[in-house]
C-alpha cells in the first residue's frame, strides 16, 4: 500500500547504436546513449536487433528433431494468403481487436480511403499560412504551448515539419496524418496570446487569433473525420489528444471529454494499452507510445474526477510502464528533469491512489482517507528537488521556464486530488460513536482544510503566472472557484463555529473573490463563476471582523465611511437601487501582496496566506456601514434555475452539499457579531 509505480528501466546493449557506429564514436550502449543525448537527437538513437540464444540453439538442433517437428506441424501450404486475409477481415468486421498486427507501422487504410483523404487534404492546404507565419506559430507551440502537456516530442516533430515543407516545395503529395497534426499545432498555438502571435502573425495576416484558432481546428477536424477509426499511426492518437486539449482551452468540456475518449480508443486499437504489443519497435517508438499512454491515463483520471464521469481506462486491463523520462537528459544540466516528468509524476500519484480507494463523490471511509493521505505524503517527500513542495531548487528556472509552470501544476494537481476526495468531511458529520473513528474523522477534517488552503495558495500563484497572457488555461478559473465555493458551503454548515482554521478559510475565499473579479472580465466562464460565488458569499453568517477578512477590497460587500455606527447584530437590508460609479467594484488585477510578483511572471518567496487582524487597521469593521450588491439572493430556486452555460458540464452545484433546507427564503444577507 502506498508504493509508487516504478519508471521503466534502461536496457544496456552489447553493441553501439547506429548513430555512434556511423560516426565512429564510443557509445555508452544505453538508450538513449550519451552522444545522442548531448547532440539532442535521441530519436535517432537505435540498436539493431540481434539473434537471441533461442534462435541460435534452434539452428544447432538435431536435424532428426527438426524432421520430427516438421511432421508434427500442420501443413499450411494448402491455406494461401487470401484465406488468412479473409479470416482477418471477418474477425475485424465483428469488432475483434487485431492483436497480431505489426503496430510499428500502424494500421493501413483501403486504397479508396487513402485517395479520398489525399484529395481532402489538398483542398485544405490553402488554409496553411505562408511559411514565415507558419514557422512563427510552430515555434510558439514548441517553445510555449507544448509544455502544457508535452504531447509531441519537439525534435522529431520539427524534423517531420521541415520534410513536409520540402514536399510541398516539390509539389509532392504530403502526408494527410501529419497535415492534420500540423493543423492541431496551429490551432493550439493560436490560443495563447503571446507577443510573437499578436504583434506578428495576427496583425500581419489581418485576422483575429480566435478566428485563426477556429479555422485551423475546423480544418484538422475535416481531415480527422476522413481517417477511419482504428487506422493510422501514433500521430492519429496525438492529434485526437490535441483536439481534446483545444476543446478544453475553449471551455468546451463535454467535447473535450469525448475527444479524449476517441484518443484512448484509437490508442487501444494500436495496442498502446499493452506494452508487450510494442515489442520489435525501436526504443524511441516504444518510449513515445508509453508517453502518450501516460498522458491519456493522467487526463482520464483528472477529467473523470472533475467532471464526475466514469473512467475510460480500466487499471486491470492495461499494462504499460511509465516512461523512462531520460530522452531529454542534458549532460550539462543533469538535475533538470524531462518536460514529461510532471505527467509521469501525476500518473504515479493517481495510480497509487487508485490502488487503495475508488474515486467517487461519496465520502471515503476513514481507513481509505488516511491511506490516501499516506500516499500523498510519500509522493510529496519523493519529488525531485526542482519540484519540491518546500524550498524547491529554482536555480534552473531562468534557463528552463517550463519548470515554474510544471512545479505549480504538479502541486495544484496533488492538492486538488486530495481536496476533491476528502471534501465531504467538511460538510458531513461523523455518524460513529467510537472514539477511534471520531478521532480519525476529525484528523481527516483538519487535513482537508489544510490541503484546501494550500490549494488556494497555489491557485493564486498559478493565476499570477498565467494572467493576463494565457486566460484560457482551465485551472486558472476552476481552482479558485471550486475551492472558494466549497469553503463557503463548509462555513454554511459550521453552525457551531468549530471549523478548523476558520479565519484562514475566510481569507482564502477572499483570494478567490479577488481572482474571479478579474477573470469574469477576460474568460468565458468567469461571469458565471463570479455570480455563483457572490451568491454564496452573501449568504454567509459572519461577523464584522470576518467580513473584513473575506472582502477587504469591497468587491461584493460594499462599504463606505460613515459617522453612524451600525448596531451590532442588526440585520442589513439589501441595496436594491443601482450602484453609483463610485461604488463600482475595483478592477485592480491583483491583491496588494501579489502585485510586485505579477509584473515579471515570478512567484513570491512565500505562498502562505497572510494573516489579517485588528493590527492591520480594520478595527473590527466598526467604522463601516455595510451595503450589498444587488446580486440575486441564495435560495433553492436560484441554483436549480440558474443557467451555468458551458460551466454546467464541469461543475455540479449539488456537490457542495449546501444546507438549503435550513435557510429562510428569501435569505437576506447580514452581518453578525
Amino acid at each position: 500500500m502506498g508504493n509508487m509505480p516504478e519508471l521503466s528501466t534502461t536496457t544496456l546493449y552489447t553493441t553501439s547504436c547506429t548513430e555512434c557506429h556511423r560516426r565512429k564514436q564510443k557509445c555508452s550502449k544505453s538508450w538513449p546513449c550519451n552522444h545522442c543525448q548531448s547532440r539532442k537527437v535521441s530519436h535517432l538513437c537505435q540498436y539493431t536487433q540481434r539473434k537471441t540464444s533461442t534462435d541460435v540453439d534452434s539452428a544447432k538442433a538435431d536435424p532428426l528433431d527438426a524432421k520430427k517437428r516438421k511432421w508434427d506441424t500442420p501443413n499450411t501450404d494448402l491455406l494461401d494468403d487470401n484465406h488468412y486475409a479473409a479470416t482477418a477481415d471477418a474477425l475485424k468486421s465483428l469488432g475483434y481487436l487485431e492483436l497480431s498486427t505489426d503496430f510499428s507501422t500502424g494500421k493501413s487504410m483501403t486504397t479508396g480511403n487513402k485517395s479520398f483523404l489525399q484529395r481532402e487534404t489538398e483542398d485544405l492546404l490553402n488554409s496553411i499560412p505562408p511559411k514565415a507565419y507558419c514557422d512563427a506559430m510552430v515555434q510558439n507551440y514548441v517553445q510555449v504551448s507544448n509544455y502544457q502537456y508535452y504531447i509531441l516530442y519537439s525534435p522529431k516533430f520539427l524534423e517531420q515539419y521541415v520534410r513536409w515543407w520540402e514536399q510541398r516545395a516539390r509539389r509532392e503529395n504530403v502526408d494527410p496524418e501529419f497535415t492534420c497534426l500540423l493543423f492541431r499545432v496551429l490551432a493550439i498555438s493560436s490560443q495563447s496570446y503571446t507577443t510573437i502571435l499578436t504583434d506578428k502573425v495576427a496583425a500581419e495576416l489581418g485576422e483575429d487569433l480566435q478566428d485563426l484558432t477556429d479555422k485551423y481546428h475546423r480544418a484538422a477536424a475535416r481531415i480527422s473525420a476522413q481517417i477511419p477509426p482504428g487506422s493510422g499511426t501514433i500521430m492519429q492518437v496525438q492529434q485526437l489528444l490535441m483536439s481534446a486539449a483545444w476543446y478544453k482551452g475553449e471551455n468546451l468540456f463535454i467535447e473535450s471529454w469525448h475527444a479524449l475518449a476517441s484518443a484512448i480508443r484509437q490508442a487501444q486499437e494500436l495496442g498502446m494499452h499493452d506494452d508487450k504489443l510494442g515489442k520489435g519497435m525501436t526504443e524511441f517508438d516504444q518510449e513515445m507510445r508509453r508517453r502518450v499512454w501516460c498522458i491519456l491515463y493522467d487526463w482520464d483520471r483528472s477529467m473523470g474526477m472533475v467532471l464526475a464521469r466514469p473512467f475510460i481506462i480500466h487499471d486491470g486491463q492495461t499494462s504499460v510502464p511509465l516512461p523512462t523520462v531520460n530522452l531529454e537528459h542534458d549532460p550539462a544540466n543533469p538535475d533538470v528533469p524531462s518536460p514529461i516528468m510532471q505527467m509521469t509524476m501525476g500518473s504515479q500519484l493517481l495510480q497509487s491512489i487508485s490502488g487503495v480507494l475508488e474515486f467517487s463523490r461519496k465520502r471515503p471511509s476513514t481507513t481509505d482517507g488516511l491511506a490516501c493521505l499516506k500516499i500523498v505524503e510519500n509522493w510529496c517527500s519523493n519529488l525531485p528537488p526542482v519540484y519540491a513542495i518546500d524550498h524547491p531548487d529554482t536555480s534552473c528556472d531562468t534557463k528552463y521556464p517550463f519548470l515554474v509552470r510544471h512545479r505549480l501544476q504538479s502541486h495544484c494537481i496533488c492538492y486538488a486530488t486530495v481536496f476533491t476526495i476528502l471534501k465531504p468531511y467538511l460538510t458531513e458529520e461523523c455518524t460513529s460513536s467510537a472514539s477511534d473513528e471520531i478521532e480519525a474523522f476529525e484528523s481527516l477534517r483538519r487535513a482537508t482544510v489544510d490541503y484546501g488552503l494550500k490549494l488556494m495558495s497555489k491557485a493564486q500563484l498559478l493565476y499570477n503566472l498565467f494572467i493576463p497572457a494565457n486566460p484560457k488555461y482551465f485551472f486558472v478559473v476552476f481552482l479558485p472557484f471550486d475551492t472558494s465555493t466549497f469553503f463557503c458551503s463548509a462555513l454554511l454548515h459550521d453552525r457551531e463555529t468549530t471549523l478548523p482554521r476558520r479565519s484562514e478559510i475566510i481569507q482564502a475565499i477572499g483570494k478567490g473573490i479577488s481572482m474571479l473579479n478579474v477573470l469574469r472580465l477576460i474568460t468565458k466562464t468567469g461571469p458565471i463563476t463570479w455570480n455563483v460565488l457572490a451568491r454564496l458569499v452573501l449568504a454567509l453568517d459572519i461577523s464584522d471582523k470576518e467580513a473584513m477578512l473575506l472582502d477587504p477590497e469591497g468587491l461584493i460587500l460594499k462599504r463606505k465611511k460613515s459617522a453612524k455606527r451600525v448596531a451590532r447584530g442588526q440585520r442589513m437590508e439589501r441595496v436594491q437601487q443601482p450602484l453609483s460609479p463610485e461604488e463600482q467594484p475595483s478592477q485592480s488585477l491583483l491583491t496588494p501582496e501579489f502585485t510586485a510578483s505579477s509584473n515579471n511572471g515570478g512567484t513570491p518567496e512565500s505562498d502562505v496566506i497572510p494573516e489579517f487582524g485588528d493590527e492591520a487597521g480594520f478595527n473590527n469593521g466598526a467604522d463601516f456601514d455595510w451595503q450589498f450588491d444587488p446580486i440575486p439572493v441564495l435560495d433553492a430556486a436560484s441554483f436549480t434555475d440558474i443557467d451555468f452555460g458551458e460551466f454546467a458540464s464541469v461543475w455540479d452545484w449539488e456537490d457542495l452539499n449546501l444546507p438549503l433546507e435550513d435557510l429562510a427564503f428569501p435569505y437576506q444577507p447580514h452581518i453578525t457579531t
